[in-house]
């Protein structure tokens, strides 16, 4: 019985201590995101989810609806670091996506685009890939997208 007790005060310890990094992760990452909006001139047109995730709507789009976070989106789309290296993108082509299959902060940011809306989401590296390693990712980092969001489905 007391080795379960310490078994799981140790495991409450670890969630709690990796729940509070993660926290200071989306909040330190945030100023980084900050710094880069603004030596990009586009601080003032950026909002913010309470997930962290950043957005700027460059076009609005047509129509009132926006995609759910289980939507699939057709989507025109460029991923790159802050330091502005390009990891990933969709070229001239449009790539289709169900929303519960990518990042979360995929789902959070395209739920803030209306069809046809153009923009760029800024992820915070917990609500991207983490501390894993993806190719032209290194661990921890905060992710930049330019996106076209030409259509979407549930």
């Amino acid at each position: 019985m007391k080795k379960y007790f310490i078994y799981l005060s140790l495991l409450s310890f670890t969630l709690a201590s990796t729940a509070c990094s993660e926290d200071n992760s989306i909040e330190n990452e945030g100023k980084e995101i900050e710094d880069y909006l603004a030596s990009k001139g586009l601080l003032e047109q950026a909002q913010k989810t309470p997930e962290g995730v950043y957005y700027v709507i460059e076009e609005e789009g047509t129509g009132t609806e926006f995609p759910s976070a289980t939507s699939t989106v057709d989507v025109k789309y460029v991923g790159y670091l802050l330091n502005d290296n390009v990891f990933d993108s969709s070229g001239n082509s449009t790539a289709r996506f169900s929303l519960t299959s990518l990042i979360e902060g995929w789902r959070v940011g395209m739920q803030k685009f209306k069809k046809n809306g153009k923009g760029k989401i800024f992820v915070p590296s917990a609500l991207g890939y983490g501390n894993q390693i993806r190719p032209g990712i290194p661990a921890g980092s905060v992710l930049g997208f330019d996106i076209e969001l030409v259509g979407f489905f549930d």
